[in-house]
C-alpha cells in the first residue's frame, strides 16, 4: 500500500490565492474601465478606444499559448526558475497598468495602445508561470482542486472589488468639484 501524498497546507494555499489579488484586480479593472476611460477621459472616439481594445486583446490571446510553450522548453532544460520569474515582472507589471491610466486628454491611437500592449504582454509573462505553479504545490488532483478554489476565491473577491470601487472613488473625488 502506497502512502498518500502530503497535502498543501493552508498557509500556502492562501498565499497562493492572495498572490491573485493584483492580478485579478488590474485585469478586471482593464477589462470593465478601460473602454469607458479611453472614451471619456482621453477622448478617443468609440470605435478608437475599442481598437485599442481588440488590439490588446488579440495580442494576449495569441501570446499566452506562445508564451506557455516557451516556458515548458525552458523548463524542460532546466533554465527557468517561475518564482524568480514572478518576481522579475510583478513591478514592471504594475507600472503598465499605471501607464494606462495616466494617458493625457487628446492622446493618439498609438500612445492608448502602447501601454494596454505592454500591460498584456506583462500580464501573460507573470500569470503563465503563476497558474503553472499549481501542480508544483499541490502534489494531487484533490489537493489542486481545492488550491484552485482558493486562488479562484481570491480572484472573485478581486474582481467585485474591481467592478464596484472605481465608480465609487470617482463619485468621492467629484463631489468636492464645483459644477459650473
Amino acid at each position: 500500500m502506497s502512502r498518500p501524498a502530503p497535502r498543501t497546507d493552508l498557509r500556502t494555499k492562501l498565499a497562493y490565492g492572495v498572490s491573485d489579488v493584483g492580478a485579478s484586480l488590474s485585469y478586471s479593472t482593464a477589462n470593465t474601465w478601460l473602454l469607458f476611460y479611453l472614451v471619456n477621459a482621453v477622448g478617443l472616439a468609440p470605435v478608437v478606444a475599442g481598437l485599442v481594445f481588440i488590439l490588446g486583446r488579440g495580442f494576449d490571446a495569441l501570446l499566452d499559448p506562445w508564451w506557455g510553450a516557451r516556458l515548458d522548453r525552458l523548463l524542460a532544460r532546466g533554465r527557468l526558475d517561475r518564482v524568480a520569474q514572478l518576481r522579475r515582472f510583478a513591478l514592471p507589471l504594475g507600472g503598465a497598468f499605471a501607464l494606462m491610466s495616466v494617458l493625457p486628454e487628446g492622446s493618439p491611437f498609438w500612445l492608448a495602445a502602447l501601454p494596454f500592449l505592454a500591460y498584456s504582454f506583462l500580464f501573460t509573462v507573470v500569470q503563465v508561470p503563476y497558474l503553472a505553479l499549481t501542480p508544483d504545490l499541490a502534489p494531487d488532483y484533490d489537493d489542486r482542486t481545492e488550491l484552485t478554489g482558493v486562488r479562484v476565491a481570491f480572484s472573485i473577491v478581486a474582481s467585485l472589488v474591481a467592478a464596484a470601487v472605481p465608480p465609487v472613488l470617482v463619485v468621492a473625488a467629484s463631489s468636492g468639484a464645483t459644477s459650473v
